[in-house]
């Protein structure tokens, strides 16, 4: 039998995980049933001289399939593995889009649904501090700033603070912060806050319960903490998934870790539905959550 591409079959989308693997095993293994069971017998390989009957020539045939398709499948998979792994371990370069960050619509609609929800679950006030955690260029946090006392904006991107700050300057703000801060290399928010937004962060962060103690730990005795992002999807949203550790999370398993660090009364609730095309699929609706908690 000849050697086996992978391109030879379709065995359904590609995904970087483990679930496409799985996948393209299963299928594999499909195809060995009916090889065995005489229902689709291969004739790409003669039977090895000596071999002369029928049933001798099929189990030579299926057996080197096997061991031609596990090959081809452990490569396969080994080769997605380790690119998926690649693209997490390189972190994407915010700065090289800061720029242009504002000029998507779709960008400044989630902001504004985002703050709408926020605003609706948590009533912002004059006399609250807050910090908009990986705020980029600023969107949610100036959405928020007539509302409060004070808000500081953090993040790990220089040229989205850049942008963030040409705002504050034009408008001439008093009551806007800017924060560089790169907390998967160590680095800490100082000071202590009443509110912590933060809103399609979460999934950048490979140690989401790190994450949920920092958040713990920078609020004020009955502050809030309030943040938004993906519901588990497949990893279409971002199209190129460099520097996405999560596509996606499950509501309650982030309520689990959000109890084990410390927080209560939280609530989730859907804080918008973004519409956005997806090469080769047309439009795909993608839920963003709100999750709300009290520490």
């Amino acid at each position: 039998m000849p050697a086996l591409r992978c391109t030879e079959f379709n065995f359904g989308p590609k995904a970087h995980s483990d679930t496409f693997c799985d996948n393209l095993q299963q299928a594999t293994d499909n195809i060995l049933v009916f090889i065995q069971a005489g229902i689709f017998r291969p004739s790409l390989k003669r039977a090895k001289d000596g071999a002369n009957n029928r049933q001798q020539k099929d189990r030579i045939s299926a057996l080197h399939f096997q061991c031609t398709i596990d090959t081809c499948v452990g490569a396969l998979c080994d080769s997605q593995t380790k690119e998926y792994k690649m693209k997490q371990e390189i972190r994407k370069d915010f700065d090289q889009v800061a720029t242009q960050w504002d000029t998507k619509p779709f960008r400044a609609k989630m902001a504004n649904d985002v703050a709408t929800a926020m605003i609706r679950e948590i009533h912002p006030s004059a006399d609250m501090k807050v910090l908009d955690f990986g705020c980029g260029t600023g969107l949610l946090t100036l959405k928020l700033q007539p509302l409060v006392k004070a808000i500081t904006g953090a993040d790990s991107s220089h040229g989205m603070l850049g942008v963030l700050k040409n705002k504050i300057k034009t408008q001439g703000l008093t009551n806007v912060h800017t924060e560089f801060v790169d907390f998967e290399k160590g680095e800490h928010v100082e000071g202590g806050y009443n509110l912590i937004v933060s809103s399609m962060v979460a999934h950048h962060v490979p140690d989401t319960l790190a994450l949920f103690k920092e958040w713990h730990r920078l609020l004020l005795p009955g502050g809030q903490l309030c943040f938004a992002d993906l519901d588990t999807e497949v990893g279409a949203f971002h199209g190129d998934n460099t520097g996405v550790f999560h596509q996606g999370f499950d509501r309650q398993e982030l309520r689990l870790l959000l109890q084990e660090v410390g927080f209560h009364t939280i609530r989730d609730t859907t804080a918008t539905i973004m519409s956005k095309e997806i090469e080769g699929q047309g439009f795909r609706d993608f839920p963003i959550f709100l999750i709300c908690a009290k520490n």
